[in-house]
């Protein structure tokens, strides 16, 4: 009897355990306090912010309440791919700038254009040598509005990835920090604080601006992360 109660016992225990195991591998996720802080998720976020003084790109994601990656303008998804080699280099051959962006978009998702703004500067592509090459240089637009943006918020599971940023708008002219711009970056209302010396992301929620907030989605495949989709939630 004792012999067949130890045996239940350690069936009991092994179903147990593999339980454990199988319940961790599946639901868990890392806390939302760490995914916040993580260079990791900077760098989603960071990886699909334009480099440009397109106003319009700028301020793209956050004067539109849904954004679908396919709603995105090719120019400007080939400007962040751009930015996302880290060269600023005359010529940037093809495979570099395609990996840069299939990194942010997908495998299977770079096709060759005739040409595209690296920051300020317009890049051909060469098809015989299959490298896109610098041939148009301009002077980039000078920009007195800043948009400032915070992660606040973050989550990781089932293979999904999202985090939500929070923004204001600082007039670098005046230093008043706004809750609100239109898309031009040249009528923001809202004032939410003046003569700001120095005003950047850690200042965001020191007093409970109620500010606008941002999620941003991505899927993950392969052991990357790639976006999915922006939606304004506040």
């Amino acid at each position: 009897m004792k012999n067949i109660l130890k045996i239940i016992g350690s069936v009991v225990l092994i179903i147990f355990l593999i339980y454990f195991v199988y319940r961790n591998i599946n639901l868990w996720h890392v806390p939302k306090s760490d995914l916040v802080k993580n260079e990791a998720t900077s760098k989603l976020y960071r990886k699909v912010i334009p480099n440009t003084d397109n106003i319009s790109w700028m301020t793209y994601y956050y004067t539109n309440k849904d954004v679908k990656v396919n709603d995105i303008p090719e120019g400007m998804k080939y400007n962040i791919a751009f930015k996302n080699t880290g060269t600023g280099m005359n010529e940037v051959d093809e495979k570099t700038l395609k990996k840069a962006y299939e990194d942010v978009y997908g495998e299977g998702s770079y096709k060759p254009v005739e040409s595209f703004y690296g920051g300020c500067t317009k890049y051909y592509y060469d098809k015989i040598n299959k490298m896109y090459k610098a041939k148009e240089r301009n002077t980039c637009k000078s920009i007195n509005t800043t948009i400032i943006s915070k992660i606040t918020d973050a989550e990781e599971k089932n293979n999904k990835f999202n985090l939500t940023v929070e923004i204001a708008y600082l007039d670098g002219n005046t230093r008043t920090v706004y809750k609100d711009c239109d898309s031009s970056l040249t009528s923001c209302t809202n004032i939410i604080e003046k003569n700001a010396v120095t005003f950047a992301e850690e200042n965001l929620d020191e007093k409970n601006y109620n500010l606008h907030k941002y999620k941003f989605y991505y899927e993950g495949k392969n052991n990357n992360y790639y976006f999915v989709e922006s939606k304004k939630i506040k």
